[in-house]
């Protein structure tokens, strides 16, 4: 893991108010292994998050966007809702395009993100 990978997993990690292992932390590649891994540390359900959450991808934008006001942190009850945060601090943390970042996009050698 470089360090622009280390500091957004550290601005994940204080966001939820969870703490990854290491040993979990280096199996993350993908958005969707992030939002697997943040789900599990929050209780969340195993469901997976359903295509037409994803497809609008207009939609899921927008809310990535303005995830800390549209998004109650103390009451997460999605893994959509994990992704659009995830979506929403990457973008804040690199620059990346919220347009770039679908959920199976891998941060290093799809987002460039070392």
């Amino acid at each position: 893991m470089g360090l622009d990978s280390v500091d957004l997993l550290v601005a994940i990690e204080n966001y939820f108010g969870i703490q990854i292992p290491d040993t979990e932390a280096q199996e993350i590649f993908t958005v969707q292994n992030m939002v697997d891994v943040v789900a599990k540390h929050l209780h969340l359900s195993d469901d997976s998050m359903s295509d037409g959450e994803i497809t609008d991808q207009f939609k899921t934008v927008q809310y990535a966007a303005n995830f800390q006001t549209l998004i109650d942190k103390n009451n997460i009850k999605s893994k959509y809702e994990v992704y659009v945060i995830i979506m929403g601090i990457t973008v804040a943390q690199t620059g990346v395009d919220y347009y770039d970042i679908t959920p199976y996009k891998s941060f290093t050698s799809d987002l460039g993100i070392d």
